[in-house]
């Protein structure tokens, strides 16, 4: 949502300056049970666990990266082992988000327990904190824009992947905006990120 879905509805808009958008950031559960309720026309987000009665479009794989200010220890490394964030202050999203759970799950399998004392579900605001505070965060390399002036610093044991997609549900019928602006996100996506405008 900080890169793809700004520039994806900026095209859209010029194209179709009558369509109304609104645009809902939330968890991928929470956006499909909107479209599944008849408030939402499409998702764009990462693959869920469950698809039942869903069809999944994956657009591209990300890698995710740990991110510190210039202040911070780890500035300057090359690659971060899992372990290594074992005790050390990171702000991360909230758990009810697939990107914590993998996140959790990474953290676990690595023996690391990292001190989270803010959670927050804005990757803006995530980045914001890196910015000020001697604190770390995972997110995705795509997130990062070079004025934050963060560091990114690839992660392994293990390298971290995340595969967003287009979403939609299998009996769904697609408008010929909703069909124009899945067009849109799918030749954006496939622009390498840092050549995105």
């Amino acid at each position: 949502n900080m890169g793809v879905v700004p520039q994806c509805l900026a095209l859209f808009t010029r194209d179709h300056p009558s369509v109304q958008v609104v645009v809902d950031e939330d968890t991928g559960d929470d956006l499909i049970a909107g479209m599944r309720a008849g408030l939402l026309d499409l998702v764009v987000a990462y693959r869920p666990f469950d698809l039942e009665g869903l069809l999944f479009e994956p657009l591209y794989t990300e890698e995710l990266v740990v991110v510190v200010n210039s202040s911070h220890p780890f500035v300057g490394r090359k690659r971060l082992r899992m372990a290594e964030l074992h005790r050390r202050e990171m702000v991360l999203p909230p758990r009810k988000y697939t990107t914590r759970v993998q996140l959790d799950e990474a953290f676990q399998a690595a023996g690391a327990e990292p001190v989270v004392p803010i959670e927050s579900s804005s990757i803006a605001a995530l980045l914001a904190l890196v910015q000020r505070a001697p604190l770390a965060t995972i997110v995705s390399r795509s997130a990062l824009s070079a004025h934050l002036g963060l560091t990114a610093i690839p992660l392994e044991g293990p390298t971290l992947v995340r595969t967003p997609g287009l979403i939609w549900l299998v009996d769904q019928p697609r408008t010929p905006a909703v069909a124009s602006f899945a067009s849109i996100v799918r030749t954006v996506a496939k622009v390498p990120a840092e050549k995105r405008k």
